[in-house]
């Protein structure tokens, strides 16, 4: 993504930001899949290490989560509704705020990473896996 695409989605409120992550990674996903989405950001949070600083640096470090990569067709998408965040639906919203402060439990424990049933990435075999919730895998980095 370009530095003014990054400015524009730093610009936005943690709880916006969340929202549209839950979106471009799950939309089309069960009520639990797009909760765990959210959940493997906040878990990401709590580990404070290499994932980034705060809900926005998890979310935006380069190749973590593929709908904010520069040639993921969700790109667009999420730049368009950061322009006109009354456009995002309600449920993604409600999603962000309940895993943010809590009141959502995790359906992924404390899962850091995910990926589709249809990918093959390299790194899932160096990682606990946790459960299956629609076309995700959530798994856990074993520190």
């Amino acid at each position: 993504m370009n530095e003014k695409d990054k400015q524009l989605f730093l610009s936005l409120p943690d709880v916006v930001l969340l929202a549209l992550c839950v979106y471009g990674e799950s939309r089309g996903e069960p009520y639990a899949g797009k909760c765990g989405v959210a959940h493997v950001v906040i878990n990401r949070v709590k580990c404070k290490t290499w994932y980034g600083k705060g809900i926005k640096g998890v979310i935006l470090k380069p190749w973590q989560f593929s709908c904010f990569n520069t040639n993921d067709p969700n790109l667009q998408k999420l730049i368009d509704l950061a322009h006109n965040p009354p456009y995002i639906d309600e449920q993604y919203l409600e999603i962000a705020d309940g895993c943010i402060d809590g009141y959502i439990p995790s359906p992924v424990e404390d899962a850091t990473h995910y990926h589709n049933i249809h990918v093959n990435p390299s790194w899932k075999n160096s990682m606990k896996f946790i459960v299956k919730i629609g076309n995700h895998l959530f798994y856990k980095e074993e520190t």
